[in-house]
């Protein structure tokens, strides 16, 4: 598959989209997500959809949530997107007391599941790139309070919360650090200077992911016809 470029994705914003179908979608990020919103808008011109889009202020995921009066109650989104970054997720990790840090997935899924029964709409929930921070090495998967062992079982249990919760859905996004490498899913510049978790080069695919799942919700599937050489149909 041939994907857009984050250029061609901020091209697509200029197109005249006044007749595509409107979704209403907001994102909530704990780090910089204006480069991750243009991508998410451009990403729904390609899909034929024009998105009406509602980006809250940085690391405002806890109080958008809690604040009935919130400027996400008032947009009422069709879907909401977060995007908590493993990055963030390890610094708090670092910060944390020692006897608290086995604590650390149970803490963010009260959280989650919180989210998930607050609201009516879907909720499409990104999961945790791994991040190895090397303290434990080979035996961080027998130390529960280890970094790894922390964010694998998070992104277990984010499964069973969408089993759990009709309307709550897992964007895979660690897989797609697995298929494409760290060195793509993340540039150090851009986290440094501009506080950007994802790299200018995945963020396609990423609105990718965010897009296909909520088409999917929407019922627009792809369906292909087979016809065998002897003039059956499958």
């Amino acid at each position: 598959m041939t994907f857009p470029t984050f250029n061609d994705l901020k091209k697509n914003l200029k197109k005249d989209t006044g007749a595509f179908p409107l979704l209403k979608i907001a994102l909530l990020g704990d780090s910089a997500t204006q480069f991750l919103s243009l991508a998410i808008k451009g990403m729904g011109v390609e899909k034929g959809y024009r998105i009406d889009l509602y980006e809250a202020d940085y690391n405002q995921i806890e109080q958008q949530f809690m604040d009935k009066s919130s400027g996400l109650y008032g947009f009422n989104p069709d879907y909401i997107v977060v995007f908590h970054s493993a990055r963030k997720l390890l610094q708090h990790y670092n910060e944390l007391p020692t006897s608290e840090q086995s604590q650390l997935a149970e803490q963010r899924l009260d959280f989650i599941r919180f989210i998930a029964g607050s609201v009516t709409c879907k909720v499409i929930y990104y999961n945790y790139p791994e991040i190895d921070d090397s303290v434990f090495g080979s035996y961080s998967v027998k130390v529960e309070s280890s970094f790894l062992f922390q964010i694998r079982k998070l992104n277990y249990e984010l499964m069973l919360l969408s089993q759990t919760f009709p309307n709550f859905f897992v964007c895979d996004i660690a897989s797609l650090q697995n298929t494409c490498g760290r060195d793509m899913m993340f540039s150090p510049s851009l986290y440094v200077n501009a506080d950007l978790v994802l790299s200018l080069e995945i963020l396609p695919r990423v609105a990718m992911l965010t897009l296909s799942i909520v088409e999917a919700l929407a019922g627009k599937f792809k369906k292909c016809l087979i016809v065998d050489l002897d003039n059956t149909l499958w």
